[in-house]
């Protein structure tokens, strides 16, 4: 937090989060309070990281958690509306659906309203928001583990579709 001035102390104590977006470890959250308490004299009120997010996909994420939120759960969705929710393009839903795929870890069934209308009920996609958020947060604290233990990030390669080199040009 070398070279901070007030407000971006402050601006870090909100977010959790240095200036370049990253969230602070504990190496960096005591720096914080060093410099805070040496800057301001005392502690800022309320918990760190409490503040608006940093990042626009932070900011998307909060804006539909509140879109969300503002729906009840017995409501269906069309296409566009779910998978603008999900947070992925219509054609990857209709694809998820037709492979019979989980996405967040569950299996979204759609609901024929009739011959060519489809629709997703507003609890099931609840429900995939709330599973790509725990897959998501799974992901950040295995990744953080790895960084504290030194470990060289885990590399995952499909057997399915092994790796294509290409013959080189005859010359």
């Amino acid at each position: 937090m070398r070279g901070y001035g007030p407000s971006e102390l402050l601006a870090s104590w909100r977010t959790g989060r240095d200036r370049h977006g990253v969230l602070l470890n504990d190496e960096g959250f005591a720096s914080l309070c060093k410099h805070l308490t040496r800057e301001l004299g005392a502690m800022p009120d309320g918990e760190c990281g409490t503040g608006e997010p940093l990042t626009a996909k932070e900011q998307a994420n909060r804006q539909r958690e509140d879109e969300m939120s503002a729906i009840p759960d017995t409501d269906f969705l069309t296409r566009a509306e779910a998978a603008k929710l999900i947070g992925i393009s219509v054609a990857s839903l209709d694809r998820y659906v037709r492979r019979g795929e989980a996405i967040g870890g569950i299996a979204i069934e759609p609901r024929r309203a009739s011959e060519r209308n489809v629709r997703y009920l507003a609890s099931d996609v609840k429900a995939v928001r709330s599973g790509i958020a725990d897959q998501v947060a799974a992901n950040r604290a295995e990744r953080i583990r790895q960084q504290e233990s030194g470990e060289p990030p885990s590399v995952v390669r499909s057997t399915a579709f092994p790796a294509v080199t290409k013959p080189g040009k005859k010359r």
